[in-house]
């Protein structure tokens, strides 16, 4: 057959162009028609250019702050980012969850950190707000409690007033006290988060080691209207052969 004996990016048999409307497939040249490939798989690694991307989420912990210091209305972290300083709010009020050493240093936590004060004080809504949209948040958190204590936590994400999604975490012997690490990358930012703790099975809860990562925009590359405009002429050439017919 002559296509056993002819060189060529793509053929066509009883049409002419229409193989470029085939986005599936890829399209281009060889020799001195060579221009790499565009449609398919073989398009996006031709218009892409691989990259490294080195990126560790921010950290914050407690540790500059004074025992005792209460939390609500306080803000923390405004040089960490990303998203500026953590505004921390607790639905209890004043003098419920502050600074401190309690229950224990475990995996995840590293005293000082944010603890429920003694007494009837561990059953409130901890609220974090950032300033700017992220998708990434976790913590470490300890229960003083005993074994495994289910649904330890749990973090409801917002995007302001709008709901985005909502996680619960069992707490588990980390390596004696309940706790654990809780974190979620979500698909929709968010800007503000509210945490609960299991009240009923715990007399009191400490949170540390803070974790927040940024939402990264997607710019498109030049060459994404390239692909856009040829696309666009495929559509045209067929529409005028329907015509012709």
């Amino acid at each position: 057959m002559l296509l056993d004996r002819v060189m060529s990016g793509g053929v066509s048999v009883n049409e002419a162009l229409f193989h470029v409307a085939q986005h599936d497939l890829p399209f281009g040249g060889v020799g001195e028609s060579g221009m790499g490939h565009y449609h398919g798989r073989e398009g996006f690694d031709t218009f892409s250019y691989p990259d490294f991307l080195d990126y560790r989420e921010q950290s914050t912990a407690f540790s500059g702050l004074a025992v005792g210091t209460d939390i609500n209305g306080l803000f923390v972290d405004a040089a960490v980012g990303p998203g500026g300083a953590i505004l921390f709010q607790y639905s209890l009020g004043n003098g419920r969850v502050s600074i401190g050493v309690g229950p224990n240093t475990t995996n995840n936590i590293n005293p000082p950190a944010i603890v429920s004060n003694a007494g009837a004080n561990n059953s409130g809504v901890l609220t974090m707000t950032f300033p700017s949209l992220v998708d990434l948040f976790g913590y470490g958190f300890a229960l003083q409690g005993t074994g495994t204590i289910p649904n330890g936590t749990t973090l409801s994400l917002f995007d302001g007033a709008t709901p985005v999604g909502s996680l619960s975490f069992n707490a588990m012997p980390d390596p004696v006290v309940p706790g654990g690490f809780a974190g979620i990358r979500s698909t929709l930012p968010f800007n503000r988060v509210e945490v609960t703790f299991n009240s009923v099975s715990a007399v009191a809860f400490a949170l540390d080691n803070i974790r927040r990562g940024p939402t990264v925009a997607a710019v498109p590359e030049p060459t994404t209207f390239v692909l856009l405009g040829t696309g666009a002429l495929s559509l045209m050439i067929r529409a005028r052969a329907r015509r012709r017919r």
